[in-house]
């Protein structure tokens, strides 16, 4: 099994498991509980039977990719790097499964949150081991590279969870702790993008560094007029924002895979 198949691979399952973070967040936001803590979606019917096909299918999707993958790995005998992100994704996957079988909508913030952080990790673990695995792709920024995005990749979740929670509880959307998460990675990677530069011998790396600067920004304004306009009239913006934020996990899970300087990523394996 060659490199190319691993990453392509993980690359499916990337994309698959953002397709049930969408298609999760979708239900979640849309999700209305009545005073005995009954949920009703907000959807038409139509659209909430294929939202829920998407997430149906999409999430086979991810756990065949996910298995898939596994055996590639395993075939393959890739360094130790592979293994760990593998063993991530089966980890999250089977996680993820047992956890489905509570709704999406189950009322209160534990599951929500769980869901949301469970999904997006397992996308950031695919969209790493699809970096590595890329038999094209050469390490040009070292370790020190690292450190920036998995910063801010922690961040982003916790402002991900910090959201999720207010949003479950029906709280202050304006809350100071989610404000101040959005703020300081808004700041990490300006960091990145105007001091951490000239790292980045690689084109390609510079260009995401810019791109994800741009998508910090739309994500902070999104989730201020989301805060400012509250209610049902925001469902549209809100999904935007939450899908603003796992976009921009992804691109900081592939721009930290990019940093690290792996036997198994040099060239002829």
């Amino acid at each position: 099994m060659t490199s190319r198949a691993v990453c392509g691979l993980a690359a499916f399952g990337a994309a698959a498991t953002t397709l049930v973070v969408a298609a999760s967040a979708l239900l979640r936001i849309t999700a209305d509980f009545d005073a005995a803590g009954t949920a009703h979606s907000m959807l038409p019917a139509t659209m909430e039977t294929a939202v829920r096909m998407i997430h149906r299918v999409g999430a086979t999707a991810a756990g065949l990719a996910a298995l898939a993958v596994a055996i590639a790995v395993a075939l393959q005998g890739r360094a130790r790097s592979g293994v760990i992100l593998t063993g991530a994704i089966l980890v999250l996957t089977t996680f993820l499964a047992l956890l489905g079988r509570h709704s999406a909508q189950a009322p209160g913030a534990a599951i929500p949150v769980a869901n949301a952080m469970g999904g997006t990790l397992l996308a950031c673990a695919f969209a790493a081991l699809s970096v590595r695995s890329c038999r094209a792709r050469t390490r040009v920024e070292g370790p020190a590279g690292m450190a920036v995005p998995v910063v801010t990749l922690a961040l982003v979740l916790g402002a991900a969870a910090s959201g999720t929670l207010a949003a479950s509880g029906d709280g202050n959307l304006f809350n100071p702790w989610h404000i101040g998460l959005g703020l300081a990675v808004l700041g990490v990677v300006a960091y990145s993008v105007f001091h951490g530069y000239d790292m980045a011998r690689s084109g390609c790396a510079r260009r995401l560094r810019r791109i994800l600067f741009a998508m910090t920004v739309v994500q902070l304004a999104l989730g201020m007029i989301v805060a400012a306009i509250g209610g049902s009239r925001a469902t549209t913006v809100a999904w935007l924002h939450a899908m603003a934020g796992t976009l921009l996990a992804l691109g900081l899970a592939s721009l930290a895979a990019r940093a690290v300087v792996t036997s198994d990523q040099r060239p002829g394996r």
